[in-house]
């Protein structure tokens, strides 16, 4: 039985069609337009990437980049992972939106997708986690490793953090109040 590609979780989204990725694309131009001496940054890990997905993966592949896990390297694995559970995708999209409404101190699309820590050990974990579900294990211990020590957090391997955080999921959950600071 093939699989229905109808399926929104299955579905390549055309960047024409993508509006979180249209939105962070309007972003990483302004940003670059005010703060030109970060042209590397919002140029190789936003503007020169192929779809949303794929910026999330450049920058978490670039964070935790070092001499032995190349980003380039790291970046194929994690493209192929996404090719291989584009559900991942769907995730990926999920924490940003629900950082967006939950976090007052967060106003952009580009702001976790380029700053924030916890966004990046999540996204390394649900990668991890994948791996590790697939017997990729030294691959997979090495990314938890590594993700421990960039990013400080330390996630249980076998955590599941899919369910919580899926699109279906996330929609059944109340809206939270923003709280002001005053």
């Amino acid at each position: 039985m093939s699989p229905d590609l109808n399926d929104p979780s299955r579905r390549r989204r055309s960047p024409t069609m993508d509006f979180l990725w249209e939105q962070l694309r309007r972003e990483a131009e302004q940003a670059l337009e005010i703060e030109a001496i970060l042209a590397p940054l919002f140029v190789a890990t936003i503007l020169q990437q192929r779809c949303f997905e794929h910026a999330v993966l450049y920058r978490i592949a670039a964070r935790l980049a070092n001499e032995t896990h190349q980003a380039g390297m790291l970046f194929g694995v994690f493209c192929s992972v996404l090719d291989a559970d584009p559900t991942l995708g769907e995730a990926f999209r999920a924490d940003i939106l629900a950082i967006i409404e939950r976090d007052p101190a967060c106003h952009r699309v580009i702001e976790p997708l380029l700053y924030f820590k916890g966004f990046h050990a999540i996204q390394s974990h649900r990668i991890a986690y994948w791996l590790w579900n697939n017997r990729r294990t030294e691959l997979a211990l090495s990314l938890q490793h590594l993700s421990s020590q960039i990013f400080q957090t330390d996630i249980r391997r076998r955590a599941s953090v899919m369910a919580f955080f899926s699109t279906t999921r996330l929609a059944q959950l109340p809206a939270l109040p923003r709280w002001s600071r005053a």
